[in-house]
C-alpha cells in the first residue's frame, strides 16, 4: 500500500483520536474549527476522501462525517500510539492489586481479571496456566477417602494441578505411592503435551505386556491429566461494562456480543496463539475472527513464570478503544501477574 503523506498521517491520526473520544462521525468543518491545522475545511474534506479511498475511513451516511475503518485504526495503533507507559498512580494500583493477594495462583488470576475490567472499564480477561506445555517434574497420589484420591501434578515451573479421582476399588497409600513412583520414572521432566501424546501410545499398544501396577499407575495418571473442557480456565470479567457502549445499543448486536464472549472455547483457541509472543499483540475488528467480536479489539500479552510463557491476560472492547490508555495497562498487569507468579 503506498505510504500517506504527511496530512494524510496528521489528518488519520486526529479524526482516529476525536472519533474515540466522542463515538462521533468526524468532519473537516469540525477539524478544521477544533484544531490548529492551517488548512481549509475543503482541504480537509479532499484529504478526508482520499484517505476513503485508501481504505482507512469511511462514512456511516452521505452527509455524515467520517469513522476509521479498520485499516484505520490500526494505522493509529502502529504508527501513532506506540506503548505509553502508566502513570505512576496507576501503576501502582495495578501493582497493589495484583501482587497484593495471597499465593494461590487461581484467587491471583482471578483477581488480574477483575483489576484489568476496572483499570480498562472493559472486558477484563485472564487465561489460566497451560499446564500441558510445561514439563513435568512429578505426581503425587494421595488418598483422602475410600475410593477417592487426590492427584496432584507438580511442574519444573512450580505449578500444580490437583484433581480429586472417583475409583473403581479402594487402594491402600503404599499402592498409590508406587503408582506414582512408576508414572515419575517414565515421565519425568517431559512436556506433559508429550507425556500425554506417549501415555495413549503405550495404552493402545502395550496394554496386554504392562504388569497390573504400571497398567493402574498409567490409568490413574491418564484420568488426572484428562483435559479440561475449553475455557474452564478463561477467566472473564466486567462483560457488561461492553454493553454500556452505544455501538452496542442495539439489541440483536448486544445478544451476539454476549452469546460470543459466552463461548469461552473460542476465546482460548484464539488465545493460545497469542502464548507465544515476545510482547503486546492487538486483534482490531476483523482481525479476530470470531462470530460476533468483529466490532471489538483485543489487546493481550503473555505472562511468565521464571521466565516460562504459561499463560496470556488481555482487554476486550470496542474497535473505539482508548488503545494508548489500554495498552500499557495489558502490559503492566503481564509483567505483574509475571512476577507475582514467580515469587509465589
Amino acid at each position: 500500500m503506498a505510504p500517506l503523506s504527511e496530512r494524510e498521517r496528521t489528518v488519520l491520526a486526529l479524526t482516529v483520536l476525536h472519533h474515540i473520544r466522542s463515538g462521533e462521525p468526524i468532519g473537516s468543518r469540525y477539524l478544521a474549527a477544533q484544531l490548529d491545522l492551517d488548512v481549509s475545511p475543503a482541504t480537509i474534506r479532499n484529504t478526508m476522501a482520499d484517505l476513503e479511498e485508501k481504505g482507512y475511513l469511511r462514512q456511516t451516511h452521505v452527509s455524515s462525517g467520517r469513522v476509521p475503518t479498520d485499516l484505520g485504526y490500526r494505522f493509529y495503533v502502529d504508527e501513532i500510539v506506540g506503548a505509553q507507559p502508566l502513570r505512576p498512580d496507576g501503576l501502582a494500583r495495578l501493582r497493589e492489586r495484583i501482587g497484593g493477594r495471597g499465593s494461590e495462583i487461581s484467587e491471583v488470576i482471578r483477581e488480574t481479571s477483575r483489576t484489568l475490567s476496572a483499570a480498562s472499564r472493559q472486558v477484563g480477561i485472564v487465561l489460566g496456566p497451560r499446564l500441558l506445555d510445561s514439563r513435568l517434574e512429578r505426581l503425587e497420589l494421595r488418598r483422602v477417602a475410600t475410593r477417592r484420591v487426590l492427584s496432584i501434578f507438580v511442574t519444573e515451573s512450580r505449578l500444580v494441578q490437583t484433581r480429586l479421582l472417583e475409583l473403581p476399588e479402594d487402594w491402600p497409600q503404599e499402592d498409590l505411592d508406587a503408582m506414582a513412583r512408576v508414572w515419575n520414572e517414565r515421565f519425568a521432566t517431559l512436556p506433559l503435551r508429550e507425556v500425554w501424546e506417549r501415555l495413549a501410545a503405550i495404552m493402545a499398544a502395550e496394554r496386554a505386556a504392562l504388569s497390573s501396577l504400571v497398567l493402574r499407575a498409567l490409568e490413574l495418571g491418564r484420568q488426572a491429566l484428562a483435559a479440561r473442557e475449553p475455557g474452564d480456565e478463561l477467566y472473564l470479567d466486567g462483560a457488561a461494562n461492553i454493553l454500556d457502549v452505544p455501538e452496542f445499543a442495539d439489541p440483536g448486536k448486544a445478544r451476539a456480543l454476549v452469546r460470543a464472549i459466552e463461548e469461552k472455547g473460542r476465546l482460548c483457541t484464539l488465545l493460545d496463539e497469542c502464548l507465544r509472543a515476545d510482547r503486546v499483540r492487538i486483534f482490531i475488528g476483523g482481525e479476530v475472527s470470531l462470530p460476533g467480536l468483529t466490532d471489538l479489539s483485543l489487546v493481550t500479552a503473555p505472562y511468565r513464570r521464571e521466565g516460562e510463557a504459561i499463560g496470556v491476560l488481555g482487554v476486550i472492547g470496542p474497535t473505539r478503544m482508548a488503545y494508548e490508555r489500554i495498552i500499557p495497562i495489558v502490559s503492566c498487569a503481564a509483567d505483574d501477574l509475571s512476577e507475582c507468579l514467580s515469587r509465589a
